[in-house]
């Protein structure tokens, strides 16, 4: 059979989190389980702090593929990618101080967290009015929207609830 290396991130619930011993579990492992068994691989994780890593990891040859991606413009021009299997809503949190802003048109020039490398920065990095800082992991822009820092953070829906739930 062949062995296929598949890179997770360290920590993005609930597509990708770890068991109390460590080992990798999560929605896009389910799925990617899934696929493995009816079509006949093998899969090793490789383990990745962010999505930017992950993609360059795809890029070194290190990893083979990474399940749950977001799915952008410039990944597709890059690498090839299968049919959907989930969506994942990408929603726009604001700090309670930010209350006035309706949407992205509402942010222009204010500071935005977004994950490096991950979907959300991917859209967004296009768009010159906004003022996008990069983060590597979740907690940290959790705390610099929570603290003022930053006026929102875009973030997949489900990751965003879960981790405020983990924190």
């Amino acid at each position: 059979r062949m062995r296929l290396r598949a890179g997770i991130l360290n920590d993005f619930p609930p597509l990708y989190v770890k068991d109390a011993p460590g080992k990798p579990r999560g929605l896009a492992i389910d799925v990617l389980q899934e696929v493995a068994g009816q079509v006949g691989f093998d899969v090793d994780y490789v383990v990745v702090e962010n999505w930017a890593e992950g993609i360059e990891a795809m890029r070194q040859g290190r990893v083979d593929l990474i399940p749950g991606i977001g799915l952008t413009e410039e990944l597709q021009r890059e690498f090839v990618f299968s049919s959907f299997m989930e969506t994942i809503p990408v929603s726009l949190f604001v700090r309670a101080g930010t209350m006035d802003v309706a949407g992205l048109e509402g942010l222009a020039g204010r500071p935005i967290a977004v994950l490096e490398g991950g979907a959300a920065w991917q859209v967004l990095k296009t768009r010159p009015e906004l003022r996008l800082l990069l983060y590597h992991s979740i907690e940290p822009a959790v705390i610099a929207m929570l603290g003022g820092e930053v006026d929102a953070f875009v973030l997949p829906e489900w990751v965003m609830w879960k981790k405020l739930d983990d924190l």
